[in-house]
């Protein structure tokens, strides 16, 4: 009959089933302590971790196995743990006399260091056949999992940058009165939806296991391997389904820069644009730090837990991950610590795709450009003729370029620079 205590305790288990709390109660109802809810446990940890005769040259007896459990049944333990081979020999001697624990594992002591591997010897299976009440292991739980799936969060925010960085992002929009949608409706059913899934997986198991579709190239190597399994089902699918499946890659998995690459990504791509801007090779620490500071939309202006702008001491820590590091740089007549954008050449091309060029063409659209008339591609002998140019010093002023060969509209267009 259990204790109070004793069941104030298997009341903390309420999410286990009926046999966990019965071998618990078991551990608690027995030897010395039971029913205080406090534990003794004898373990044997001998054979391949420490062997024999380490630890039972000065005590003959200790040799016999059985010598332990009857040990531990006079001291009035709670429970009698051992690796595999110890309770093989005496599980059947002593059955019902002391609750059993199986060890799992074993350290191999005839590797040297301070962590030996760790082999597991038993298993869950030999637990049930040898009656023991528990098992024991020194770094892992063991359970049993009949697959492993993709799963689905559902939240307000980001979520960490190595979880984002596997996940395909699906991001929730208000919907707008003109976007017609069907309501889920409480009591609707779906259950020929799975049963539909397991249908389909069983008869193309095997092309599913060994697909290797055609990813799109605009997606990087982690949204690739991420939409590897979706693409596969799509062109097993057949009909629209490979067209739209990669549709959908691009549109969710293919953004800009910096997207989907995590906050060491974007922060490359963002010194990237600053030196380009900058026209410079080389920035002072300070510099960079202050620039990236004020690009709208980044996180770096709001940077860490005291939501201040970026030091440089935390720029230094970020660019170490990507082997890059602060050391003197000569700007002028100063030698500051900074970075040379030669430096960031190896992440760069890594981590980031190259950076897109202009297209001619959009650059003479008018739906791009804003011109009132349609602009006529250059000719190989004159492209442009630039009249009235200003000197850089100068620069913020109007200068005048006109096409060599102008269309019916204005001759010269002003462009501010």
């Amino acid at each position: 009959m259990s204790t109070a205590r004793v069941k104030e305790i298997l009341s903390w288990y309420g999410s286990d089933n009926p046999g966990v709390k019965a071998n618990l109660a078991r551990l608690m109802n027995t030897g010395r302590l039971a029913g205080t809810g406090k534990f003794v446990i004898l373990p044997v940890d001998q054979g391949f971790e420490h062997g024999p005769a380490r630890s039972f040259a000065p005590n003959p007896p200790g040799y016999d196995p059985r010598y332990h459990v009857q040990l531990a049944i006079e001291a009035g333990c709670n429970a009698y743990a051992a690796p595999l081979g110890f309770l093989e020999a005496v599980a059947g001697d002593f059955a019902g006399d002391i609750p059993l624990i199986l060890k799992l594992n074993n350290s191999d002591s005839l590797t040297k260091g301070i962590e030996p591997c760790s082999a597991v010897t038993g298993s869950v299976e030999d637990a049930l056949r040898l009656g023991c009440a528990a098992i024991g292991d020194k770094d892992f739980e063991p359970r049993r999992w009949s697959t492993c799936t993709p799963k689905i969060f559902s939240g307000i925010g980001r979520l960490a940058d190595t979880v984002e960085d596997r996940a395909i992002i699906i991001e929730m929009r208000r919907r707008l009165k003109s976007e017609p949608v069907e309501r889920l409706r409480h009591g609707m059913q779906f259950t020929d939806i799975p049963r539909k899934a397991v249908r389909f997986v069983n008869d193309h198991a095997e092309a599913i296991r060994n697909g290797s579709p055609p990813t799109p190239e605009e997606l990087n190597d982690r949204a690739a391997d991420n939409w590897t399994p979706l693409l596969t089902l799509a062109d097993l699918a057949g009909g629209d389904w490979p067209t739209l499946a990669r549709q959908a890659a691009l549109s969710l998995s293919g953004g800009d820069v910096g997207e989907g690459i995590g906050t060491g990504g974007q922060l490359l791509a963002d010194i990237r644009d600053i030196f380009e801007a900058a026209g410079a090779d080389r920035l002072a620490s300070k510099d960079l730090a202050g620039q990236l500071a004020e690009l709208e939309g980044r996180s770096w202006a709001e940077y860490g837990r005291a939501r201040r702008p970026i030091s440089p001491n935390q720029l230094a820590n970020l660019l170490r991950d990507f082997k890059v590091f602060p050391k003197a740089v000569r700007i002028g007549d100063k030698t500051p610590k900074g970075y040379a954008l030669d430096d960031f050449a190896e992440a760069l091309s890594r981590y980031l795709p190259p950076k897109a060029t202009s297209d001619p063409q959009q650059r003479n659209s008018p739906g791009k450009t804003g011109a009132k008339c349609t602009f006529q591609n250059a000719t190989p002998e004159a492209v442009l003729r630039v009249e009235n140019a200003v000197p850089p010093a100068r620069a913020g002023q109007c200068c005048v370029v006109a096409d060599h060969e102008a269309p019916e509209c204005e001759k010269e267009e002003e462009l501010r620079l």
